[in-house]
């Protein structure tokens, strides 16, 4: 498929932006889930991003059906427990830890391949994934005190955003991809709650209006504008470039984290970053110039 030179510019500018939502939104989720925990935060967020989609795509439910109905809560299960994980990890560590080691998804994409589709990366992912993973270690500190909670929670939610993008590769191309991102986000919300009950009771005085702000920002433009946004731009930005465009939410991640969080990157934590994001880039480069043949 062809890509026109106007629309594909503006696609990924507006994939840019998708990027810098998402970056910016680890900082806020962080101080966010200090105030009223993990699950009620997530079931607020998700609630509300239901609601909207539903008034959004009203006349596209009519086209629901089961199969739609069974994909779209197979991808809101793998995207319950990335979030679940992710949101936990950044109550033990840093917005910025968080950020890199997101986008290492990227990485366990050709690594389940293996798995699931007996698909042997190429030399370069290969070489992607060891750099990748040396800049984890540095970033980390693992190399030298070991991975803390947080990390590993992360981590876990990065291999959990791997299965969600191999899932949703699957069923996007033969099903209403609006209707696949409304089920999902209604399963996430539906997972939230009983866990956001059992948490209320932790909640000392309500939900600050600090978080109304944070769930309202999360809500609409990190998930309603950057689901349809990112489907939308797509139709004109082939994958790998998608995916390395979106890569820079772990750069706008440290950078929101430093200068609206007051976090700090070490030296070393630092050279670990930019490692891991010449290693994700590397792994991309194969299926660009697949892409490009």
């Amino acid at each position: 498929m062809g890509f026109k030179k106007d629309a594909s510019i503006t696609a990924d500018f507006v994939l840019l932006l998708v990027a810098f939502v998402w970056g910016f939104t680890f900082i806020m989720v962080k101080q966010a889930i200090a105030e009223v925990g993990v699950y009620p935060f997530l079931f607020l967020r998700f609630t509300l991003s239901f609601v909207f989609m539903i008034l959004i795509f009203a006349k596209k439910l009519l086209r629901l059906d089961k199969f739609i109905v069974i994909s779209g809560t197979v991808l809101g299960v793998f995207l319950f427990l990335a979030y679940a994980f992710q949101t936990t990890g950044l109550a033990y560590t840093s917005a910025s830890n968080a950020g890199f080691i997101t986008g290492l998804n990227v990485i366990f994409v050709p690594i389940f391949s293996i798995v699931l589709f007996k698909q042997i990366p190429k030399r370069l992912t290969l070489l992607g994934i060891f750099i990748a993973t040396v800049g984890l270690l540095l970033l980390t500190g693992a190399y030298r005190d070991g991975f803390n909670r947080g990390d590993v929670l992360v981590l876990a939610c990065a291999i959990c955003y791997a299965l969600h993008i191999l899932c949703t590769g699957k069923y996007a191309p033969i099903m209403d991809v609006y209707l696949l991102a409304t089920v999902q986000i209604g399963v996430v919300a539906l997972f939230s709650l009983p866990f956001a009950i059992f948490s209320l009771s932790s909640i000392p005085s309500g939900i600050p209006l600090s978080v109304w702000k944070s769930v309202i920002f999360t809500g609409l433009l990190a998930t309603v504008f950057a689901f349809v946004a990112q489907t939308r731009a797509q139709r004109f930005t082939p994958p790998p470039r998608a995916a390395l465009i979106l890569l820079m939410e772990s750069v706008f991640c440290a950078i929101t984290a430093r200068f609206y969080g007051g976090e700090k990157l070490s030296g070393v934590a630092l050279a670990g970053g930019i490692l891991m994001v010449i290693g994700m880039v590397l792994a991309e480069l194969r299926r660009i110039r697949a892409e490009k043949m």
